[in-house]
Parts: C-alpha cells; structure tokens; sequence
C-alpha cells in the first residue's frame, strides 16, 4: 500500500479503482465511501498503480489526469439559490415601506410644533417580523444545502451554523469560497447576493430620500 505524492492526483472524482461502473471521491490522501454511478457507459479495469480496497491511496496515471469536479457532482442546489435570493424580500420592503414616518420623525425634530412626532409602529413591527422570517429561513435553507452538499461527497462544506451565528450573506460567502476550492467553481451565489444587496441599499436610499423632500414633508424650503 503506497501513499502518492499529493501534487499527482488532487482532490476529485476519478474512476473506481476497483474498476466498478461508478466514480469514487479521492480526497487527496485516500479514496473515500463516497461514489456516484457513472453514467458515459465506460468503464476501465482497475488501472496500473491503483491499490483497490479500504483505505488504499495509489492512483495511477490515467486517474491522475482525470478533473476534479466530473460530471454530476453538481455544486449547486435548489437550497443554496432561494438563499442567496433572499435580498429581493429587502427590495420589495423598500420599494412598498412608507418611510412617511421617517419624514415626520425627522420634521418633528427640525420643526418642533408642526408635525406630530407620533406615529404608528405597526409597519416596524412588521418589517421586524418579516426580518426574523427571513433570518430563519436561511438557517433553514443552510442546512439543508450542507446536508446535500455531503450528500454528495463534499468533505467538510461551509457549515449551515454560520447562518445561524451571524447572517445567510456570512454563508453564502464561506460556502461559495469553500465550493471553490474544492470544486474549482461555485462562486455565482457570491456576485448575485452582492448585486441583490447593492441594488436593495439603493432603493432603500431613493424612496428615503423622496420621503424627505419638502414636497413630502411640507416643510418649506428657504425663501418659500
């Protein structure tokens, strides 16, 4: 039983070296339990240089040459893309929030007298709701996406507690840094999240900013 030089074979799916019609993980130090059925219809005998049975760690060339990522080790799922969706429920918040109130707020300070500082908090507390719906969802949408990711034979993938710890963007970063590096890809979720949130903080921005004019505050600009 030898142990191969780590800068032959990356981590990855190569033939069974058993020669079984299926692919098995090799993790860069040993093959693991984790297999898939190889579905192109061909398969080799057990090739020169692999040591077949638990625990062996020898590949030979034509595995060496194989690519890590082959065919049906998907990275991504249904989980992972309702997660990193997540900010649009941010966007449809700021573009049907009536931020009136914090156009009264802010000419009750600026005007004393003239408008009604109080207002109702319905609206916060709804928006404070529909944050924790949110944040557990994620949580919950983590999880799953870990469970299918080892489901899948990724060894240690970004674990779903980030989301539950911090935020779902927390995972969706760690968990498409990690894909990468174990998979050579599975980045997109970090460009759409960053685009949804930037796109939301503009929004957001906008109707504050039309919900400040005098026009909407009735307060009166100078020389009026």
């Amino acid at each position: 039983m030898t142990t191969p030089d780590a800068s032959i074979a990356p981590a990855g799916w190569y033939p069974d070296p058993a020669g079984h019609p299926q692919q098995r993980w090799w993790n860069g130090s040993v093959w693991t339990e984790h297999v898939f059925p190889d579905t192109s219809g061909a398969y080799a005998a057990p090739q020169a240089g692999f040591a077949a049975g638990p625990g062996t760690a020898a590949l030979g060339g034509a595995a060496a040459g194989a690519v890590a990522g082959a065919p049906g080790r998907a990275v991504y799922n249904a989980f992972i893309w309702i997660i990193t969706l997540l900010p649009v429920v941010s966007i449809l918040s700021a573009l049907t929030n009536d931020y009136s109130g914090v156009a009264r707020a802010v000419t009750a300070l600026s005007h004393p007298g003239r408008v009604p500082a109080s207002a109702s908090s319905t609206a916060n507390v709804g928006l404070s709701l529909l944050g924790l719906l949110v944040y557990g969802a994620a949580v919950v949408l983590a999880y799953f996406d870990w469970k299918t990711l080892r489901r899948r034979g990724f060894e240690r993938p970004f674990h779903w507690a980030w989301a539950f710890l911090l935020t779902a963007g927390v995972y969706v970063f760690g968990r498409s840094i990690v894909m990468k590096r174990r998979a050579g890809r599975g980045m997109a979720p970090i460009w759409l999240w960053s685009a949804l949130v930037v796109l939301g903080w503009v929004v957001a921005a906008v109707r504050i900013a039309l919900a400040l004019s005098p026009q909407s505050t009735g307060v009166p600009t100078l020389g009026a």
